[in-house]
This record gives C-alpha cells, structure tokens and sequence, in this order.
C-alpha cells in the first residue's frame, strides 16, 4: 500500500472516528458528570450530537444553562472538530494533487504499480557506477516530456549535473524537439548545490514553509551520501581548476551554518551532530513529500545510512542497484548499443518485502532492458562488450 493511500485512509479515519466519539468529562472541565448525564438523556452521545444540534434544542431538553452550552460547544470544536476539518482539507489536496509518473523502464513501472507517486520518497541505493544517476536523469526527463507544467528539482550535491545526458533522454521520450521548444523543458529543471547537510536543512525548510504554490513535482537529491563525506570540500575543489570556477564555489557554499548553529548549541561529536542533521533532513523530506505533493527521490552509496531509524522511516521504496558479473549472459532489446555496463536492480518495498529484480544496461543510447539467459545459451552473450575486450 503506498504512502498516499495510507495517509489519505488515515486522515479520513481520524476524521470520522473523532466525529463518532463520545463524549466524556474528559474532554472539557465544563462537562462535568451532571451535565454529561443530562446530555445523554437528550440523546446526545457524541461529538457530532453536541456540534450539529441547535443550542437552543439542547437547552430546552436539559436545563444547562446557554452560556455554558456555547463555551462547551466551543471548546470541543476548538479541540476536536477543527483540525478534522483541517486535516479533510489537506485530504482534499492530496487527492486533488495526487500524480503517477512512470519510471522510464517498464518492468520497473509495472513493479511498482504505475510507477512514482506523489507523497512517496523512493530511495536509489548501490555502489558507485550501478546506475544511481541514470535513474534520476530518466526520472527528470519522463516528467518533463509528460507533464509539461511541472517542475523538477535537481540537487545535485556533487557539482555533476549533465545537460547533454538530460536533453538525450528528453529526445528519446518527447520525440525530436526544435531548440526552443528543448530550452523551454530544460527551463522547468531547477539546479541547487548544497555543500553542506546544513544547507540542504535550510534549504528544504525554505520549501516546506513557502506559502508560494509550487509548480515542482519532484525533488532529486543526488546525492546525501555524498554530503555527509569528512572531505567534502577537497573534493569539490579539487574538480574546480581555475580561479573563476573556484570563486563561484565558494560563493556556493555559503554561509557555514554548521559552525553558526552547531558550535554554538550542540554538544557532541561530528557524528552526532551529522545525525541530528540527517534525522532533520529526513524530516523535513517527508513534511515536503506530503504537504506538497511531491515525488522525492535521493541516491545513496553509503550502507550505513540504511540502517538509521530515520531513514528507514522515511523510506517507502528502495530500489536497489548493483554491478552484474562480467560473465552473465544477457540479451539486449537494442543489440546495436554499445554497453558500458550492466546492472541489476531490485525493488524493496517499505525497506521489508522485495519485490522484483529487474536487470538492464547502461549503454551509450541510455538505459536499456535486458533479459538474463541460461549460461547454456552461448548466443546470448552480447558480442559489443565480448569484442572490445579481445580487441589488442
């Protein structure tokens, strides 16, 4: 079940269930035992009996007093009927809001029932070079060359954003694009950079109290694993060459808000205070997947962060991705692509049930489906891969 269907059932059983409950002295120091029994012998057993009857009605058949009626109805309104009624307007927005976009593999679509959803935080996990990346360009491009309104997110947190690579996949899903119309997609691809977790928190919090209606509809992170890595800005750095490069990086960068915040309130250690930040980034992933009707989906290559509770909360699809052996057999849909690798990609469902496991090829034409044969097959091998590595 996914994450919309279960917050949606949610709310409105909230809802309902707070309006069908009875009532109690609990509920208000103004109803006290004596007006409680005077109420249910006015057949007025619930929330809802107290709320819709007329005042009037229900003094005339118990005695109370007016003035202690209007406070008493106030008070449970206050309390109980009011964020129902808040809570049935955000259903009415999730539903209003609510989209599936497909994942650019069919099989992985099909596993997934129709593909990403809003309000679901889907997770890439695997080794570096499996395909991470890949999955989050196709991702970008089936939303904009099918929805056309919509607007995507891109955090890119290691400085390797690849227009050329977007605009391929965007061809291969859109169809051939004049250069205006190609610039006009890439326009609804919003970059940022954060270098730091810190600045990521600062960023979503930015999203999650905008009063602005946002025209994004996914958010991409690629990647937090590599945000949290100790030597971060020698990295960054050190991919910078020339003296303008570096200068926009640093203007990137910031203010350092670890030091700001962290130094000044937090005690502890580097990890500690790293995992406050990612308990609040996922926090507040979460606060923006649901408030606004976003797709998130993050890449992650450090197996340690899988194992944090919140993460795993936070989580509702895994798809998990590694290197296929070099000597696995395969056939590929398109046998002129040349492959750069293979991977196999596994759907874990809320961090429990796996699913399927979905093999395909990294190749110079993008991501293509593949299908494993029986070592026995020897034509199943796929001769690009076999010839270069014969090759002298």
């Amino acid at each position: 079940m996914t994450t919309t269907t279960n917050f949606t059932r949610s709310l409105f059983l909230i809802s309902y269930y707070t309006g069908m409950a009875y009532l109690s002295t609990n509920m208000s120091e103004l109803l006290t035992d004596e007006y409680l029994d005077s109420l249910q012998k006015a057949d007025i057993w619930t929330i809802n009996d107290l709320c819709s009857r007329d005042l009037m009605d229900i003094k005339r058949a118990t005695n109370i007093k007016f003035h202690i009626l209007k406070d008493l109805q106030d008070r449970v309104k206050q309390r109980y009927v009011l964020p129902c009624l808040d809570m049935n307007l955000l259903v009415e927005k999730s539903i209003r809001e609510f989209f599936v976009c497909p994942t650019g593999l069919p099989e992985l679509t099909e596993a997934l029932d129709g593909g990403f959803q809003t309000q679901e935080i889907v997770e890439f996990s695997g080794d570096s070079e499996t395909g991470k990346t890949e999955m989050c360009y196709l991702l970008c491009a089936e939303i904009l060359a099918k929805f056309k309104e919509f607007h995507v997110l891109y955090i890119a947190s290691n400085f390797d954003f690849d227009h050329e690579k977007l605009i391929k996949y965007v061809r291969s899903r859109a169809g051939e694009l004049s250069d205006e119309d190609m610039c006009k997609s890439l326009s609804r691809v919003e970059i940022a950079r954060p270098t730091k977790l810190t600045e990521l928190v600062h960023l979503l919090n930015t999203l999650v109290h905008s009063d602005r209606k946002m025209q994004t509809k996914c958010i991409i992170i690629d990647s937090i694993s590599f945000i949290i890595q100790d030597d971060i800005l020698d990295i960054k750095s050190a991919n910078l060459h020339d003296a303008d490069d570096l200068e926009k990086f640093l203007a990137l960068k910031g203010i350092n808000f670890l030091q700001q915040e962290a130094g000044a309130t937090v005690e502890g250690t580097r990890r500690e205070i790293m995992d406050t930040y990612l308990h609040e980034v996922m926090r507040l992933l979460v606060n923006v997947a649901i408030t606004k009707s976003v797709i998130v989906a993050i890449t992650n290559s450090d197996a340690g962060l899988a194992s944090r509770k919140s993460w795993t909360n936070a989580i509702d699809h895994r798809i998990a991705l590694s290197k296929m052996p070099e000597f696995s057999q395969y056939k590929v849909d398109n046998p002129r692509a040349t492959v750069c690798r293979a991977t196999l990609l596994k759907t874990v469902h809320h961090i429990s049930k796996i699913g399927h496991s979905i093999p395909f090829a990294i190749t110079d034409n993008g991501i293509l489906s593949i299908k494993l044969a029986p070592v026995a097959k020897v034509e199943a091998k796929v001769e690009n891969t076999q010839s270069e590595k014969s090759a002298p």
